[in-house]
């Protein structure tokens, strides 16, 4: 933890996560109200598909070693992604739910490898034990308050994943590996 960047990827694990765990507890609850659970496949299904597509871009890009760029526009997406669903109808839900999940898919791709590369064959099991723990906070976070947030009113949980997300935004804004933050192997 004493490594910023290590610290930086965490927290935007967690925030992942807890965006995750809302979205999923959110989106369900509004396609109840507008077109039926059962057609939740109508918005999952092409959000799906275009995040695997965004992350694979984006994948290339942090690979040329545009980390930061890659993230902080996946942080945006899910922003976006968040306001879109102050309007309930079902083309704002399915626009969100998809920046969203480009956003999401992207993040989730990149940051992984990014804390790998942060460890040594002898440290890899607690550098990714580690993050991986604070993402599972993340999601325990994410799903609770949410829960708790939807019950005083249904679009607080949207103003925290809006919120959330431009955290996220500041941290990843100079995601950048120095040269002593990659051991030696």
């Amino acid at each position: 933890m004493k490594n910023k960047l290590f610290t930086k990827l965490s927290i935007s694990g967690f925030i992942i996560s807890y965006t995750m765990v809302s979205i999923f507890y959110i989106i369900p609850q509004l396609l109840e109200k507008s077109v039926g659970v059962a057609s939740m496949w109508k918005v999952f299904l092409p959000a799906t598909l275009i995040g695997i597509i965004v992350m694979s871009i984006f994948s290339k890009q942090a690979d040329k070693g545009k980390l930061s760029q890659a993230a902080l526009i996946s942080f945006i997406s899910i922003l976006i992604g968040g306001v879109c669903l102050f309007f309930t109808n079902f083309y704002s839900i399915l626009i969100g739910t998809t920046i969203f999940m480009a956003g999401y898919m992207s993040l989730n791709a990149l940051l992984p490898g990014s804390v790998t590369k942060l460890s040594t064959k002898d440290t890899r099991g607690t550098v990714t034990g580690v993050y991986n723990t604070i993402q599972f906070v993340g999601s325990f976070v994410g799903g609770s308050l949410t829960g708790l947030l939807w019950g005083i009113n249904n679009h607080l949980p949207t103003v925290f994943i809006i919120m959330i997300s431009i955290l996220g935004c500041i941290i990843v804004r100079k995601l950048e590996f120095k040269d002593n933050d990659v051991p030696a192997h």
